[in-house]
C-alpha cells in the first residue's frame, strides 16, 4: 500500500558515520525540527519503561540489562562508529545463502536512502 508516500530509509553504516547530517535530513522528510539533543542521551535502561515490548523481553533479559540483546546501545550516550562488516568467507553457508537472497532489496533500497 504505497499511498502515493515513499518510504523513509536509513542506511546505519550512514547514521553511525554522519549522524547530524542524516537526522537533519530525517527530521526535515517527517515535518519535525531537528534539535542537538538528538545526537546525544543519557546511559541506561531508562528507555525500556518506555517501549511498547511484551514484559517477558524487557524483565526476561532479552532486551537490555547485563548480556542483553541491546547492551551496546543502552550504555551508549552518542552514535559510535560501525562495526567493521564482517567477510564473506567468515558466515556460515546458511547466513551467506540469506544474505545473497537478500542483497538485491538492500541494494535497490540502499539507492533511495537519504544520503549524509
Amino acid at each position: 500500500m504505497n499511498q502515493g508516500m515513499n518510504p523513509i530509509v536509513i542506511d546505519a553504516d550512514d547514521l553511525q558515520r554522519h549522524p547530524e547530517s542524516i537526522m537533519r535530513k530525517y527530521c526535515a522528510a517527517v515535518g519535525i525540527p531537528f534539535t542537538e539533543d538528538l545526537l546525544q542521551w543519557p546511559s541506561g535502561d531508562d528507555i525500556l519503561h518506555t517501549w511498547m515490548a511484551p514484559d517477558g523481553l524487557i524483565q526476561g533479559n532479552k532486551l537490555g540489562n547485563e548480556g542483553g540483546f541491546y547492551d551496546v546501545a543502552l550504555q551508549s550516550t552518542c552514535f559510535g562508529p560501525p562495526r567493521e562488516t564482517p567477510s564473506r568467507a567468515s558466515l556460515r553457508e546458511d547466513v551467506r545463502h540469506m544474505a545473497d537472497a537478500s542483497m538485491p532489496f538492500y541494494e535497490k533500497m540502499y539507492k533511495h536512502r537519504i544520503k549524509p
